[in-house]
């Protein structure tokens, strides 16, 4: 599946960054897909972002890092709790601010 090796190549990249920064953290954002050839889907809980979040929860837990989600924009933050998780927000906010 295409799918299957995107996400997992996507992981392989993270733990590659993560042994060279052990307090990394991540996000990504679901983006909409095309419904037909003339209609995208809401930008609101995309079909990618439900599958990110699953991996992201499942996968990576709450071990190590903190989960934040974002429904509305379809946006996920994998905040490393060795980092001061307040300012990976805050960095993460103005991030997305100028996205959106």
């Amino acid at each position: 599946m295409k799918a299957s090796r995107i996400i997992r190549t996507c992981f392989d990249i993270m733990m590659t960054i993560l042994s060279d920064d052990k307090k990394a953290s991540f996000a990504f954002i679901g983006s909409p897909v095309f419904i037909n050839h003339l209609q995208m889907e809401s930008i609101e809980n995309t079909k990618r972002f439900s599958i990110y979040r699953y991996v992201a929860i499942n996968l990576i837990g709450r071990k190590s890092f903190e989960l934040f989600e974002d429904e509305q924009t379809s946006c996920f933050l994998i905040a490393n709790k060795l980092s001061d998780i307040d300012i990976v927000r805050q960095e993460a906010n103005m991030v997305l601010q100028s996205m959106f």
